[in-house]
């Protein structure tokens, strides 16, 4: 979604954008040149299925060399392997390496791999990758402070290069949450069902509350999702826990639920959260330690004023009983929190800044 409001945020401002990508819809067809390319086949003969992630460069070098495309000014590449095809295509552009994962091979060792082979070849490939991306950038933009601050951890001020933070923006809705009446505390999270997104514990903890005047909806799907019926069904969660699957318009079920929860172990922004705020609806993930707990829910979200930030698992449950209990002003926090958004993160606010420094780079 970031990528689809930047396209159309910079296009309809009057910058000439050129998007690659594997598919678009319509709409960005209209304001922009958009080249879709075929996507990479994993199915690879003879086992070279497991060393994916290293050919898929060759890949997509090949797939952008056959382009007819001007070379462009700047280069914003997010995926590590297009990236780098455009990089050896067009060696004099200049990149704005913009990273959506927190850090690339660590996102992918969260992944599901069909052996123990193939899982190190593409942690492998991918620190490879992204060391290219930070060190051929002009600069890495990054969404949050606690970003820039993993990467420098992780891969070194020599490699990393001029970084620079630029708040995540999203699109504020005009609508947001009326009155709730709370008897029935209505629960939210939205995310993919796997391991790391960490919604076995919240199920263990809501089970664990003797209270039942709450209703967790679910959307999402996902490895996990088969395990996460089965302990709703064994724990006879059936009539308080709604599965929804993927959905692609979400709103509806932002603007009637009271409270967001979100026990993620690993994010590299946490996108959903901002979703959630835009709606006036208050939330309840881990406060970051860049150890047990990853992500930077800390700089948008003020603990007790725009939702909560839990220090450890213990933490998490009181306060969610807490809340299922009605000990907070949930409304308040959720008003709050939408008030803190609109002032932060506006996308007209971020493509100015962005045309800013495209327009010092090529100053310079």
């Amino acid at each position: 979604m970031y990528t689809l409001q930047l396209v159309k945020t910079l296009a309809t401002r009057g910058n000439k954008v050129v998007l690659i990508c594997h598919e678009a819809v319509d709409e960005i067809k209209d304001i922009a040149n958009v080249i879709e390319l075929p996507r990479i086949n994993a199915h690879r003969p003879y086992g070279l299925w497991r060393f994916s992630s290293w050919l898929q460069i060759k890949d997509y070098a090949g797939l952008v060399k056959k382009l007819e495309i001007a070379s462009p000014d700047v280069i914003i590449g997010s995926a590590q392997p297009l990236t780098l095809a455009f990089l050896k295509s067009f060696p004099f552009s200049r990149l704005i390496y913009l990273p959506h994962s927190l850090i690339a091979p660590i996102e992918i060792a969260s992944y599901l791999h069909s052996g123990v082979l193939q899982k190190y070849a593409s942690i492998l490939a991918y620190w490879w990758m992204e060391r290219k991306c930070f060190k051929l950038s002009a600069l890495t933009i990054r969404f949050s402070r606690s970003a820039c601050e993993s990467a420098l951890k992780y891969y070194g001020k020599n490699t990393c290069g001029q970084l620079l933070t630029l708040p995540m923006p999203i699109e504020l809705s005009e609508k947001s949450k009326g009155k709730s009446d709370l008897k029935t505390v209505r629960l939210l999270f939205v995310g993919r069902l796997i391991p790391s997104k960490n919604v076995s514990f919240l199920l263990k903890v809501l089970a664990s509350i003797k209270a039942k005047n709450w209703i967790l909806e679910i959307v999402g799907d996902g490895e996990e999702k088969k395990n996460l019926l089965d302990y709703v069904n064994l724990n006879n969660l059936q009539e308080n826990v709604v599965f929804h699957g993927h959905i692609d318009d979400v709103e509806d079920l932002y603007l009637s639920a009271d409270l967001f929860v979100f026990p993620s172990l690993l994010e590299s922004y946490g996108i959903v959260l901002l979703e959630a705020m835009n709606y006036s609806l208050p939330t309840l993930s881990f406060l970051p330690d860049n150890n047990q707990y990853i992500g930077v829910s800390n700089e948008f979200i003020i603990d007790g004023e725009h939702g909560f930030l839990a220090k450890n698992n213990d933490d998490f449950s009181r306060i969610l009983e807490n809340a299922i209990n009605g000990l907070y002003d949930l409304e308040k926090m959720g008003s709050s929190a939408r008030m803190s958004l609109q002032s932060k993160n506006s996308w007209e606010g971020h493509a100015m800044r962005l045309e800013e420094i495209i327009e010092s780079m090529n100053q310079a």
